[in-house]
């Protein structure tokens, strides 16, 4: 939110809802013309298909996660990870690590992102969309469940 409340040229949506302390602490960055809150958004609603149609990224400069879901969402959207290492994702190969929780290395992780071509973005999207399709489905927990079943 700090990032983006000083980068007017930059687009952030939000989705997901949001705690009363965390709108007392954070909610002049809410203020922004740039900085979007959809608040709870259903991943199958159109609302949703719309936000992540405008979007070419997702980030999470998250400093505590097993693995991330809402980033593997995004990425099964095709969108590309912005993230850190602790985001519980392999984000060298599927997007742009953020290397420290500080507002320099969220800078160059998204100067990195905007100098990626349109065929970069889309192989890279598609790559994503892929993965999430073969190893983050229900068809894929169901397959590799089985298999660990059936070798117990």
């Amino acid at each position: 939110l700090e990032y983006f409340s000083i980068k007017p040229e930059l687009n952030l949506h939000i989705c997901g809802p949001m705690e009363d302390d965390f709108n007392k602490v954070f909610k002049k960055y809410f203020e922004k013309d740039n900085i979007h809150y959809h608040g709870f958004t259903d991943v199958n609603s159109q609302k949703y298909i719309d936000i992540v149609t405008r979007c070419n990224f997702s980030i999470l400069p998250t400093c505590s996660e097993g693995q991330a879901t809402a980033l593997l969402t995004t990425m099964g959207a095709g969108l590309i990870p912005i993230a850190t290492k602790f985001s519980g994702i392999d984000v060298e190969k599927f997007g742009l690590l953020i290397k420290e929780l500080d507002l320099i290395s969220i800078d160059n992780a998204i100067k990195n992102s905007l100098i990626l071509n349109d065929k970069e973005i889309l192989e890279k999207s598609i790559e994503n969309h892929k993965y999430i399709l073969a190893h983050h489905t229900i068809i894929s927990f169901k397959k590799n469940l089985k298999l660990l079943i059936s070798r117990v």
